[in-house]
């Protein structure tokens, strides 16, 4: 028998968390990630949230489509790490109280390019830090817990 999640109170505390770059990766049950009403209950909460669950993600290429896919990036967004720094840094074209991306899958990545998938964690640390500095709404990233 499964047991039942209580979404809104888990996030709730998640999301009330501070915005800064040493939370702004969360990792989360791989059932709660997986639930099929955890993106609905983060816009609920203001955020607008943006899952990465599309196509396969294993490497930067495809992560890079993904989250232009995702995250409607603007036509000219540059398909590399320093294009994707300045668009999770600025997000101009969507206001919203907060941003979160939710990437499903992401062991694939992790085990098929661990170096891609360093890289984009310090490229969602740095991002979530700017907007910190710059006191804009707060980034924050949602992976599955896969241990250490």
């Amino acid at each position: 028998m499964m047991r039942k999640i209580k979404l809104r109170p888990t996030i709730a505390n998640l999301i009330a968390l501070p915005s800064n770059n040493a939370n702004a990766v969360i990792e989360v049950a791989p059932a709660l990630i997986t639930h099929a009403r955890f993106a609905n209950e983060l816009a609920y909460a203001g955020l607008h949230a943006m899952v990465i669950d599309r196509a396969p993600v294993f490497d930067k290429t495809t992560l890079l489509h993904a989250l232009y896919q995702s995250c409607q990036f603007p036509a000219y967004f540059g398909f590399n790490w320093d294009a994707l720094l300045d668009c999770l840094s600025d997000f101009g074209w969507h206001a919203a109280k907060g941003y979160a991306l939710i990437v499903r899958n992401a062991e694939v990545i992790k085990n098929r390019n661990p170096d891609d998938w360093v890289t984009f964690l310090e490229v969602v640390r740095a991002a979530a830090q700017r907007r910190a500095d710059a006191g804009a709404a707060p980034l924050y990233m949602y992976v599955p817990a896969l241990g250490k």
